[in-house]
């Protein structure tokens, strides 16, 4: 593979109208202008003055541009989709430091329930964190107990959002004693409801 060393910013954006992201920089020379195919190949090789940096990619004209500081290069008919890009360093005009990304999200063959655990474990301090990974799921309740079996308390979270979430609860434990407890974990939704058990220790 190539190794380039480039410098700030690294922008993407889809020039050419393929679909796919094209990524630009300036080597860290100032010498060149670099545009990778978003397996990382370099597809262009462009000379630049030195003090000519990279400002944005943009549509120009209608035209996918790339803007520099003194000069404008521009390729194919731009397109709209304002997707899968990074046009300026911070983002876009507004500074929002976001990226947008074009695809559809499947989950049809992920679990509800990927993971849960608790952190740290042992509990040394005052509280814990218990934290539950899900996809696609719409509720979650973390039911605790002591060894012996006695209820201790319960945390429950509905979800609004499809695909990937994290869920998180602080569990006071300056009241609790010392000793092995057991987190029951219920994740429901659409594909039913799946389980695991969380075994958490406190040491005070």
């Amino acid at each position: 593979p190539l190794k380039i060393e480039l410098q700030s910013p690294i922008l993407a954006r889809d020039l050419y109208n393929d679909k796919h992201p094209e990524i630009v920089a300036k080597s860290a020379d100032s010498s060149s202008i670099y545009i990778f195919n978003h397996q990382g190949n370099v597809q262009y090789q462009i000379a630049s003055n030195k003090g000519d940096e990279l400002v944005a990619l943009e549509n120009i004209n209608e035209k996918n541009s790339i803007i520099t500081q003194f000069a404008i290069y521009q390729f194919g008919e731009a397109t709209e989709t304002q997707e899968n890009e990074w046009a300026f360093e911070h983002g876009d005009w507004g500074r929002s430091r976001t990226v947008k990304l074009d695809y559809t999200f499947d989950d049809s063959d992920e679990k509800s329930l990927t993971r849960s655990y608790c952190y740290p474990n042992p509990i040394r301090d005052n509280s814990g964190t218990i934290r539950v990974e899900t996809v696609g799921a719409e509720k979650i309740e973390v039911v605790l107990y002591d060894l012996a079996g006695y209820y201790i308390t319960t945390f429950t979270e509905d979800l609004y959002h499809s695909g990937n979430q994290i869920t998180e609860w602080v569990w006071d434990v300056a009241d609790v004693e010392s000793g092995v407890y057991f987190a029951h974990v219920a994740v429901s939704g659409e594909k039913g409801t799946e389980t695991n058990i969380i075994k958490i220790a406190v040491l005070h």
